[in-house]
């Protein structure tokens, strides 16, 4: 996808970097560090339990901060390739916390996220 994004080179075409995906294909910060950070539109704020490179499912997200993510790696990666840092989403499919009151979520979402976020910016 990045290949396609630098021969486009159009300023309104980037990316979205998912967190979880980024981990569960096994990616690597030095690839990431040879990005470009404009080109990173949304980064998707998400943590996973521990298991195998290719075999997590979406249900796998956990809070951002509560899984084995490299989540400090990621976001000071992106600090150092001039990530704008103007859109970060909280992205969770897990059932558990669609079984919670929308605002328990909200909440415990928030201060997760916050809390990473505020460890690298």
């Amino acid at each position: 996808a990045y290949d396609i994004i630098q021969e486009l080179d159009m300023e309104n075409v980037g990316l979205t970097l998912d967190c979880f995906h980024f981990h569960g294909m096994h990616s690597s910060l030095a690839d990431l560090a040879q990005a470009d950070g404009k080109k990173i539109f949304i980064v998707h704020l998400n943590d996973t339990e521990d298991f195998q490179y290719g075999a997590l499912r979406d249900d796998d997200r956990v809070w951002p901060g509560d899984g084995c993510i490299d989540l400090d790696g990621i976001l000071q990666t992106l600090k150092k390739i001039g990530w704008a840092q103007d859109v970060l989403s909280l992205e969770l499919f897990r059932p558990e916390y669609y079984a919670m009151p929308a605002d328990d979520v909200y909440r415990i979402g928030k201060a997760k996220s916050e809390a990473v976020i505020a460890r690298n910016f």
